[in-house]
């Protein structure tokens, strides 16, 4: 018997689908999970995900999903993964207490200029340095590969040079005419 998956890659990202009505009755967040796998359940049931769902979307399988309930914690690698598949950011903060004061106070005032909570400065922070990571690195590979064909061409340059000079029977450079010399020895 072959087993209906609503969903289907596609169709396009997961958190970008409407929700499966019959998984949130389903789906419950457990007590005793791990913080981070209660947070992904209870946003699995509010957005109406089934497992198989997620465990399409992110590549992690059913049966670990299931596990975190009750018997493991999830890696990094796979919490990130599934909270990417529902459409949510996966970024470790630091608590305001534990950082320096001017910090705090700086992160605070662009929370309340943003009207966002803090862990989204954070997020957004996080995103603004892979992307210049991202273009620092893609700028890198244009300088190197324009100091490539920049060398090419200078050795091809070289070469030809090399290769005219090497030509028999060239013809020698006819010396410059020195009109003035040739009228000095013809008077005298």
């Amino acid at each position: 018997m072959t087993r209906y998956h609503p969903y289907s890659r596609d169709q396009g990202p997961l958190y970008l689908r409407p929700p499966n009505p019959r998984a949130q009755r389903a789906l419950t967040v457990p007590t005793n999970a791990v913080s981070v796998a209660r947070l992904l359940f209870s946003l699995l049931k509010a957005n109406g995900r089934s497992y198989d769902e997620v465990a399409e979307a992110s590549g992690i399988l059913r049966s670990t999903l299931k596990s975190w309930r009750h018997r493991t914690a999830p890696t990094y690698s796979s919490i990130e993964a599934c909270f990417n598949a529902i459409g949510w950011h996966f970024f470790p903060c630091p608590k305001v207490e534990t950082l320096p004061s001017e910090i705090a106070a700086d992160l605070a005032r662009l929370a309340a200029k943003m009207k966002v909570d803090l862990s989204e400065v954070w997020s957004a922070l996080g995103e603004l340095a892979a992307d210049q990571t991202f273009l620092r690195e893609r700028a890198k590979e244009r300088i190197e590969a324009h100091e490539a064909e920049r060398l090419a061409l200078r050795n091809a340059r070289i070469a030809s040079r090399a290769a005219n000079d090497d030509v028999k029977g060239r013809r020698k450079p006819k010396p410059a005419n020195d009109n003035i010399k040739q009228s000095s020895e013809s008077a005298a």
